[in-house]
């Protein structure tokens, strides 16, 4: 409203600006109440997006797979008892239990025989060799008798470390039983007699024995490595004494599938991974993670060896977009154990491939 006065111009712009006021305050609220309606928009989108997932992959991490029973146990392989165990005589063997003792010669001598160095040619090796070996005759004829018992297996089975495990775990003893009963053999055959062949072959047979069937994968692998170093020492009382051979070919000759089989490498990959995934459960307190899905992860790949098939390359269980959405710790477990074809396994294969091609050139020894 106008009015005419002398102030009438004041009065309607105050009027004006009151009105125009009055306006903006009306659209600030209004702004003020979309904002309002936008922002609760937003967080109820977010809390959709963020709590539905996240209830699914409780929902989901909560309903738990059925465990599934182990492939193998230590029972499936051809256990020693004990009475029959050659390595009860030995496991206590050690680089300290010859103390003050220097095997050099003995090394020495090892190592120019397997290099093919004549017979004639070795003479001025085995005198200090001898001098050595009368020392220790004692543990040689320890060793010669944990050689010839019906067995020889290095039992151990741990996934722990520390001085005790380390003692219970090792094929120390066998390393050092090979250096002195070969030198022995070795002699006995410089010398023409032939128990050294004997002896030999009894040995070859022990290691075929201990590397095939100790339940833990770095035992079996060091003791294929041990074998090789047998068949090469047998190798040379065959070139010397021809009329030896037939028993220690037979030896030889028993490496085989049958003696040293394929599945038994995959066996004990698979009691250390099965152990070692059982110790990170019993170590893990978390929902996120299903026993029985790690367990069939873990079992897939080796049912196609249990079923007489190669065993597989290990898969990546974190691979794709939404592998954290069920069992994301069990799957880190599972890539950290590796359950398929891992290097260690590919390893002691390997090794086993090798003493089979030095078998075929021993037996082919004219």
């Amino acid at each position: 409203m106008l009015f005419r006065s002398r102030s009438g111009r004041i009065v309607c712009i105050r009027a004006l600006g009151y009105a125009s006021a009055v306006e903006g305050a009306g659209d600030r609220q209004q702004r003020s109440e979309r904002s309002a309606r936008r922002r609760r928009v937003a967080l109820m989108t977010v809390a959709v997006l963020v709590l539905v997932p996240s209830l699914a992959i409780v929902v989901v991490n909560r309903i738990e797979t059925e465990v599934p029973a182990p492939l193998w146990t230590q029972d499936s392989l051809p256990a020693a008892p004990e009475a029959d165990n050659g390595w009860t005589l030995i496991a206590h063997y050690r680089s300290t239990t010859i103390s003050g003792i220097d095997l050099a010669p003995l090394d020495k001598l090892l190592a120019a025989a397997r290099s093919g160095t004549p017979a004639p040619k070795l003479g001025r090796l085995f005198s200090p060799a001898r001098v050595v070996a009368g020392k220790i005759r004692s543990h040689t004829k320890l060793c010669r008798d944990a050689f010839e018992r019906k067995r020889l297996m290095v039992p151990c089975f741990s996934l722990q470390s520390g001085p005790a495990n380390e003692q219970a775990c090792t094929t120390e003893p066998l390393e050092i039983c090979l250096r002195l009963v070969s030198f022995a053999a070795i002699d006995a055959a410089a010398r023409s007699s032939s128990t050294g062949a004997r002896q030999m072959a009894t040995v070859v047979r022990q290691l075929t024995d201990a590397a095939a069937n100790s339940p833990h994968p770095w035992v079996q692998a060091r003791a294929y490595k041990l074998l090789m170093r047998s068949i090469h020492h047998a190798g040379v009382i065959m070139k010397w004494r021809r009329g030896d051979r037939p028993q220690l070919r037979e030896s030889i000759r028993a490496i085989s599938d049958a003696s040293a089989p394929y599945e038994h490498i995959v066996i004990a990959s698979y009691l250390l991974k099965h152990a070692a995934v059982r110790d990170a459960l019993a170590r893990t307190d978390t929902w996120l993670l299903d026993e029985g899905d790690i367990m069939r992860g873990l079992n897939a790949p080796f049912e196609v060896a249990e079923a007489g098939g190669e065993l597989p390359r290990p898969s990546d269980h974190t691979d794709g977009l939404l592998w954290w959405f069920k069992n994301p710790i069990g799957k880190k477990m599972l890539d950290a154990v590796q359950p398929g074809a891992d290097d260690d396994f590919t390893r002691t294969l390997e090794l086993r491939d090798s003493v089979f091609r030095l078998r075929d050139d021993a037996l082919s020894l004219k």
